[in-house]
């Protein structure tokens, strides 16, 4: 089945046709790529990373850009780049997390509870997780606001190869002087970590910490904030 262009109907509405009329469905957009859509296929593909590659993308179009750490590489590649996340949370993770989420909720309820109603999703389910994230990995206080603003504008722009582009650079030019300005003044956080990181003997460039902290964002401020709008 090819799939419709620019069709106006829900996209729920056109993967239920297209699972009903073929196995695989197909679209001529972004050079042409296929959908596996339902479980027993996708769950086939994703244990088979030799037929079904991650690399060098698994988002269309294609962006300028390195891979996302793990989430676009193959075994063992994945791993490797898998335990620098898996690094950053402990079992000390939610306890020390705690105050400053419990600070950010309150912020942010205390900025509409005057209204007498908002939108949560807006207000804070859409916040509150790039807040956390921020505070995880270790970024400066004054600095959370403006890496979350140039993060969503960078996920936003992933349809337009060009424009991803001018907003990746703005993501990166407030998020990686931070890690250069750990080299110098080392702290007891994440961001120290991954300063000092060597992959395959090699350090980490400006380009890897671009793509790592927008995937920290990305995996946990997008699909938090997903659930609980579910």
């Amino acid at each position: 089945m090819e799939l419709l262009h620019n069709s106006p109907r829900a996209f729920p509405e056109i993967f239920e046709e297209a699972r009903k009329q073929c196995p695989v469905a197909h679209s001529q957009e972004h050079a042409g790529f296929y959908m596996l859509l339902n479980y027993a296929d996708v769950k086939g593909a994703m244990t088979d990373y030799k037929t079904f590659s991650s690399e060098p993308q698994v988002l269309r179009p294609m962006l300028p850009r390195k891979p996302i750490p793990a989430l676009e590489m193959d075994p063992p590649r994945h791993e490797t780049w898998r335990a620098i996340f898996t690094g950053a949370i402990t079992a000390k993770t939610p306890a020390a997390m705690e105050s400053f989420v419990r600070a950010d909720i309150n912020r942010h309820i205390d900025g509409f509870i005057a209204d007498g109603s908002c939108d949560l999703i807006h207000a804070l389910a859409e916040p509150v997780p790039a807040e956390t994230i921020c505070r995880l990995v270790g970024i400066d206080e004054m600095l959370v606001p403006k890496v979350r603003e140039t993060a969503l504008a960078m996920f936003a722009a992933q349809g337009n190869p060009e424009e991803f582009a001018r907003r990746q650079a703005a993501f990166a030019e407030v998020t990686v002087s931070e890690v250069h300005a750990r080299r110098i003044n080392p702290r007891d956080d994440y961001l120290t970590r991954l300063a000092s990181v060597e992959i395959d003997g090699r350090p980490l460039d400006d380009n890897d910490y671009v793509v790592l902290l927008a995937a920290f964002l990305g995996a946990g401020h997008h699909s938090t904030t997903s659930a609980m709008r579910a």
